[in-house]
């Protein structure tokens, strides 16, 4: 079965058998970083159309959030899906 790859992810490998780790390629990925996720928000929130000041907001948010929380992509990825949905809702008066 040469031919088959696999892609494994966990957060810890503690639970892996020795016998099944000796099999595998183990590949440490670093944590992503506030400046990563704030970089990939401007540039994914331009790409989804996201005005300037919705852009500016959602970052000046993940600046504030990042001083008492642990951010990652999920949450980055959630806050960019409100903003399209508040934008598309446009302002009630």
């Amino acid at each position: 079965m040469f031919w088959i790859s696999w892609v494994l992810t966990s957060n810890s490998l503690a639970t892996f058998p020795a016998p099944f780790l000796s099999r595998l390629e183990v590949l440490r990925l670093s944590q992503v970083s506030c400046a990563h996720l704030i970089e990939f928000a401007r540039r994914e929130g331009h790409k989804r159309g996201l005005s300037g000041p919705s852009v500016d907001t959602l970052i000046e948010a993940l600046e504030t959030a990042s001083r008492t929380d642990q951010l990652n992509l999920r949450n980055v990825i959630r806050m960019l899906e409100r903003g399209e949905v508040m934008e598309e809702a446009g302002t009630l008066h």
